[in-house]
This record gives C-alpha cells, sequence and structure tokens, in this order.
C-alpha cells in the first residue's frame, strides 16, 4: 500500500524485483504484456491502472487498491448467492469480458481467484457509501 502525495490517496504498489522474478524471459515478457494492457484499458469494472516506475533493480505498477479480496475467498466465506446477487455479478463480469475483447484482449485465466472485489459492500445486505 502506498500513498499518493497530491491527495493522500491510497494506491496499492505491486514490486517485481528484476534479478529475481524476472530473470526467464517468458516471466519478463508476461510483465511487459500486463503492463502494456494496463495502459489501454479503462474501464468500471477493470482495475485502474495509475504509473509504473522502474528502478535499476525494481519494477513497481501502482494501481487502485481493492479491499475485498477474491471472489474464491468470498463464496467459501458468504456462500452460494441469491440469484440478484449472482446475476449482478455475472453482469458486471461480461461488461468487463466484453470490454477486452473489443480492445482484442483475451484474459485466458477467469477463475473465481482472479476476480477481486473492490470492497464488502456488494456481499452485505445494507448498502455502504
Amino acid at each position: 500500500m502506498v500513498e499518493r502525495l497530491a491527495d493522500g490517496k491510497q494506491l496499492a504498489a505491486k514490486i517485481f524485483t528484476k534479478t529475481i522474478e524476472l530473470e526467464e524471459p517468458k516471466q519478463k515478457d508476461g510483465l511487459i504484456l500486463e503492463i502494456d494492457i494496463l495502459r489501454i484499458v479503462e474501464h468500471p469494472h477493470l482495475i485502474e491502472f495509475h504509473s509504473i516506475y522502474e528502478t535499476k533493480t525494481k519494477i513497481i505498477i501502482v494501481q487502485e487498491v481493492l479491499k475485498g479480496g477474491d471472489l474464491f475467498e468470498h463464496l467459501m466465506k458468504f456462500g452460494v448467492y441469491n440469484e440478484r446477487k449472482a446475476s449482478k455479478l455475472i453482469y458486471n463480469i461480461l461488461k468487463a469480458i466484453n470490454y477486452i475483447h473489443k480492445k482484442g484482449i483475451v484474459h485466458r485465466d477467469i477463475k473465481p481467484e482472479n476476480i477481486i472485489i473492490q470492497n464488502l459492500c456488494f456481499f452485505r445486505k445494507h448498502h455502504c457509501y
């Protein structure tokens, strides 16, 4: 977690060590592809990219914070969802998939563990503001 000095906004920082995590060409190519994709997608149901920084030893991707955990965790914790919540969730996922497909991007690994929840409000009985 990092804080943007200009406005105090909390952001997430993914830090990759060049000498350890990116030694293999496949790993480096995968990270470059991820960065390229993050730079071109802008959709309410996809993670928001903010910036990237590079030092001699690290690459740092800064993006929005999603505090809700992944869908798999929620399924294990809360159990099945009623039809209304499940249909809303599927609808939002399909909107995001449609958006990336129109951009020529295919995810190739859509599963509950890779669907990150922005916050817990969706799963509670009350609304969060």
